[in-house]
This record gives structure tokens, sequence and C-alpha cells, in this order.
């Protein structure tokens, strides 16, 4: 799958262009759980049939003797893909044999806020991403100043030894989050 066409943790493009932009006005969205190792092949089918879709990468690298240090692209929420598609659309997503579940979404706006907020982490915070396979709990935000103004979360304080304070942001229908450091300062309760 072309790089350039998927939200990465140095760009974010996807499929159609500027969808990232767009997923606040999304009307329905789908979320397909993809077959192991499968969630790029997935996108780039759907791309060919027109339903639009988005995943995030993150950038990691590893260290071969034999090979030296090779960078590699790997999904941050393994198995999710986003798809802003109907519900009819469910067996031509199902007919590409890479996907074990086509989940329709309840709180279609909500998970649009959603995936904007972490469309914006992943833009302005790539490297200092990190993925929490739980819920945190805590009261939710919204910032107010600065790259992140608009988007919602939960702050969580840092651990005291001079780490700042985290914006997580939930993906509450799957129980994911992910965490960027920001200064608490600029948050306003909701």
């Amino acid at each position: 799958m072309p790089v350039d066409r998927v939200i990465t943790t140095a760009e974010i493009d996807a499929w159609p262009p500027d969808f990232a932009n767009q997923v606040l006005d999304v009307p329905q969205w789908l979320v397909a759980l993809a077959l192991p190792r499968q969630e790029k092949c997935l996108v780039e089918e759907l791309r060919h049939l027109g339903i639009p879709g988005m995943i995030f990468l993150e950038r990691r690298s590893r260290h071969y003797r034999c090979k030296g240090t090779q960078e590699f692209t790997i999904p941050l929420f393994g198995g999710y893909v986003f798809l802003g598609a109907e519900r009819g659309q469910r067996e031509t997503i199902f007919a590409t044999l890479r996907t074990t579940r086509v989940i329709a979404v309840a709180d279609n706006v909500r998970l649009g806020q959603d995936l904007d907020a972490l469309a914006r982490l992943v833009q302005y915070a790539p490297e200092a991403l990190r993925l929490r396979h739980h819920l945190v709990p805590g009261v939710r935000v919204q910032v107010k100043i600065g790259l992140f103004a608009g988007c919602y979360g939960v702050v969580m304080p840092g651990d005291g030894s001079n780490q700042a304070d985290e914006l997580v942001v939930n993906l509450e229908f799957a129980g994911l989050s992910v965490a960027a450091p920001l200064s608490s300062w600029v948050v306003q309760a909701v």
C-alpha cells in the first residue's frame, strides 16, 4: 500500500483525499476488524471499491545485525479500520475476505470527534504517542489553546519526574486510547 495515501506519523492523508479533515461530517461510520496483518491490504481493496476509510500507522525501526536498521509502519490500532460507509455496504466489506467483523457505530458524531482529535495527535505529536490498551478514568476536557484546540480528551497527571501532563484521546467503542504530552493549563473541563 502506498504510504503517501494513509495516515502515518509523518503526514495525514487518506482515501478520499482530505478525508482526515472531513471526519466530523461523516454521517455513518463502520469499523472493520481486519484479519491479522491485513489492515493495509483491506484499505487498499476498499479504496478500489470506492469505500472511504482510514487507518492510523506508526513508524517503527528494528536493528538487524546483518541487514542494519530497517524502518517500517504498523497500525497504531491493530486490526481496526475506520470506514465512512453505510450499513448496506457490509457485504462488500466482507467480500474482501480480509475482515472478521464489521461493527456499526452507535454514536457517529462522537466517533468522528474522537478520530478528528486522534488525527491531530498523529499529525502534531507523532514522536510522543503511546498506545494505551484501556480506557483512562478521569474528567473529560476540551483543549482551548494551541495545535490541539477543539480536541476532546482526558487529562492525566504526569508521574512527577519532569514528565508533562498527557492528553488522552479515547476511542470508547473499542476500549482503546492514545496519549500525548500536554500542559494541563491549556484545557478546560467540559
